[in-house]
């Protein structure tokens, strides 16, 4: 089609135009692990679908507004033989989704859509923004996803998942309980650091349990959130590891992983 019957084009054949051309989408993302886990769609797939398509029949979309609204939800864990409390940050997004005629943009559609995130930290609202923008594209032009598309057509991951999935990582706004903590002995430290020998995996750093300083009794995925440069000290010529080499080799496998 040309650029001039483009233009002559309202929002609503522009949209129609767009979901008779897109097609599918595949799920490039696995969630969890085990039995839990199910297949997603990415971002990234669906503005890769998207904006072309939107470029060529001149449709601009985007969130006019959006509505959060946040929860904190508590849940107890033991670590290491020892109590403690998980903080997650629950962010549930409504977001006004607008789809415009570039060449006439008093013409539009709109939607609502809903996201949902949940993490340890600040990510909550982002992982809600992006859900409720990407299935705002994916309900407008009525994108599929593959057989497994239904929601029904799976169950939800049960709280107790959910709450493995996050009870290594604090939040630096949601951090855990605080209270006073039976000093750890370094021998029972290094064990839990790396029972197997060789180099540490991310997992086995965090879980290194400090037996110094001011974050004693805490774990080094727990000074990471609470204050980062801790672990920038840790990994660098700074600290005289001594008897404790293993807080070395944690902090830096966490340096070397940020960002994974």
């Amino acid at each position: 089609m040309e650029l001039d019957e483009v233009k002559k084009l309202n929002i609503f054949e522009r949209v129609a135009l767009i979901t008779a051309e897109i097609g599918s989408v595949t799920k490039d993302l696995k969630v969890g692990e085990g039995e839990k886990s199910y297949q997603a769609t990415s971002e990234g797939s669906v503005l890769s679908a998207v904006k072309p398509l939107e470029e060529k029949y001149r449709v601009f979309s985007y969130a006019v507004t959006r509505e959060k609204e946040t929860q904190i939800i508590e849940k107890e864990y033991t670590w290491n033989g020892q109590q403690r409390k998980i903080r997650l940050v629950k962010v549930d997004i409504t977001a006004t989704y607008r789809f415009v005629n570039i060449d006439n943009p008093k013409e539009y559609i709109e939607t609502i859509s809903y996201g949902t995130g949940l993490d340890t930290g600040d990510k909550a609202a982002g992982k809600a923004m992006t859900y409720a923008d990407k299935y705002a594209l994916m309900k407008m032009y009525k994108i599929s996803t593959g057989n497994a598309n239904d929601p029904d057509s799976y169950s939800s991951p049960d709280d107790g998942y959910i709450f493995g999935q996050f009870a290594d990582y604090p939040s630096e706004d949601n951090p855990l309980d605080y209270s006073p903590r039976e000093e750890p002995k370094a021998e029972q430290s290094a064990q839990n650091a790396n029972p197997e020998g060789g180099r540490m995996s991310l997992d086995e750093a965090k879980a290194v349990i400090l037996p110094i300083g001011e974050h004693k009794g805490h774990t080094m995925g727990e000074v990471l959130a609470i204050k980062p440069g801790l672990i920038d000290f840790y990994a660098s010529q700074k600290f005289n590891s001594g008897k404790y080499p293993y807080l070395k080799e944690a902090a830096q496998v966490i340096l070397e992983n940020q960002g994974a």
